[in-house]
């Protein structure tokens, strides 16, 4: 009787805990999903930086409104905007204020 009522207990619990465990769910990603995360990952943690909201503020733009504009982007523009911020070599003389403005433009623009 006793072995009967240690198996009962373990059952329960073994039950609740693949109750709990729930299903996983695996879908197929296809590659232009996974570039245009990549490209909305770069262009939010540029605006994310203290620097960038900085100057973002200074001119006027809220860092959140631009950060919620980046979110609605469609893949091409978001590949445009890549595109030209990718131009620009480092250091050749493009100041943090004018690459601010390049995507305020881009932002306004579309």
């Amino acid at each position: 009787m006793k072995v009967l009522k240690k198996a009962g207990i373990w059952m329960s619990i073994m039950g609740i805990l693949f109750i709990a465990m729930g299903s996983a769910q695996a879908a197929m990603v296809s590659n232009s999903q996974i570039v245009k995360q990549m490209e909305r990952t770069q262009i939010v943690s540029m605006l994310e930086r203290t620097d960038v909201q900085q100057q973002l503020t200074g001119m006027g733009v809220d860092p959140v409104a631009a950060l919620a504009r980046v979110d609605q982007m469609t893949g091409q523009e978001l590949a445009q905007l890549n595109g030209h911020l990718s131009e620009l070599t480092v250091g050749a003389g493009v100041s943090t204020v004018e690459l601010l403005l390049i995507v305020l433009l881009v932002i306004i623009i579309f």
